[in-house]
């Protein structure tokens, strides 16, 4: 009975033991009361009003145990057959408001499985064998909120969840957070979105040039000294090059790789337009496909001139820049984190990465340093002509 009693809350404890108590001790009376027919017939009384007594608006008082990770709580409710799994969330919220919280049948320990109705709340809820009270064992999961962006990544063509990258030059192009970390696109500074709160700035979505690229579905064959790779590429009429440098270093990323045509190096690719020139179609199922051979070259080191503004560490590997804010950048490790999320972050993925002219013409960044070379022009001018005021007062001196 101590067990069970740990299932109802201090103040209550005591009034589940005195209407408990007068039932059994009533039944125990008019059981010895009565000859042994009469007793068979009370106790299969007693048993029926037990098992099947109906309960107002289908409802019970139930005493239910909150647990999280750290601590319980035990609560009496009464409890509505039809909204239980409600009730159960406001309560949770009340008792814990700062979190958000997934329910689910467990204890403190673990959890069973996630609440999804109020039959499922219903049907587990149990009843003490000696007090015959209703009790529920509840646990509260955090529930880790999934950032959702309406837009699909033109890489994976799955949607966008966390951080979303949109190129600053290519017309509706969006790559997600798990290819973005890939390096991909890195030939175009890419727009970090956190969420739909982060604001593009006026002078980006005005300015932004439409593109009309063509593209084509190619089946590429990547060789090496050592094999073969196969893999199916949309590749853009403008940006095929590009794109095939970005494939060979994902493939074979502790390399770093020259790009030839053909099985056996007849000539460097240079552009996407000779890449383009270069696919050809199989003459019987149509497809398009390209034969590249990879040449292994000099090792070059991605770093760049920047200091990150939150830790201070030189920046290596990817760098974003911020778009109103001027000379605020952070390095890879700190964006990771989703700091400063209500500004588009400009992503450079090395020194060769352009930002186009139409963000650097208008950027505030832009017209502060114009302001500086204005101010610190200014500047010089006065002294120099300090200077030849001195230089006069002299000569009319001597």
């Amino acid at each position: 009975m101590e067990e069970e009693l740990e299932l109802v809350p201090p103040e209550f404890r005591q009034d589940v033991l005195e209407s408990n108590r007068p039932q059994f001790e009533v039944r125990k009376m008019e059981l010895e009361a009565v000859n042994l027919q009469s007793h068979q017939r009370l106790r299969q009384e007693a048993v029926r009003k037990q098992v099947y007594v109906p309960e107002a608006d289908f409802s019970r008082l139930v005493y239910v145990t909150f647990y999280t990770h750290l601590d319980k709580k035990v609560v009496r409710m009464y409890l509505d057959e039809n909204e239980s799994l409600q009730q159960i969330y406001r309560k949770a919220v009340e008792l814990l408001p700062t979190v958000n919280w997934k329910v689910c049948s467990g204890t403190q320990h673990q959890s069973d499985f996630e609440f999804i109705s109020s039959r499922q709340v219903w049907n587990a809820i149990k009843r003490s064998p000696i007090c015959r009270f209703y009790y529920l064992l509840v646990r509260l999961e955090r529930v880790h909120p999934v950032k959702n962006h309406d837009a699909r990544c033109d890489n994976c063509h799955q949607m966008i969840h966390g951080h979303r990258y949109k190129c600053t030059e290519c017309a509706d192009f969006d790559i997600c957070q798990g290819c973005e970390a890939k390096s991909l696109h890195s030939e175009h500074a890419m727009l970090r979105i956190v969420d739909s709160a982060t604001r593009i700035p006026n002078y980006i979505t005005r300015n932004a040039p439409p593109t009309d690229d063509i593209s084509r579905l190619v089946y590429v064959t990547f060789y090496t000294n050592s094999g073969k790779k196969v893999i199916q590429m949309h590749l853009d009429e403008n940006d095929s090059f590009q794109q095939i440098t970005r494939k060979a270093a994902e493939l074979f990323p502790s390399v770093n790789w020259k790009i030839f045509s053909g099985t056996e190096n007849e000539y460097e690719f240079t552009n996407s337009l000779q890449m383009w020139n270069a696919l050809k179609r199989s003459p019987i199922c149509r497809f398009w496909y390209l034969l590249v051979r990879l040449e292994q070259c000099a090792e070059s080191v991605k770093n760049h001139n920047a200091r990150c503004d939150n830790c201070h560490q030189m920046i290596q590997g990817h760098r974003y820049k911020c778009t109103e804010c001027p000379d605020f950048d952070i390095c890879q490790e700190c964006e990771a984190k989703s700091l400063h999320s209500e500004h588009v972050m400009l992503r450079l993925v090395d020194l060769a990465t352009r930002i186009p002219n139409y963000i650097t013409k208008n950027a505030p960044e832009y017209v502060s340093i114009l302001l500086f070379l204005a101010i610190s022009f200014l500047g010089s001018f006065v002294h120099l002509l300090e200077n030849g005021k001195t230089s006069k007062m002299c000569a009319d001196k001597k």
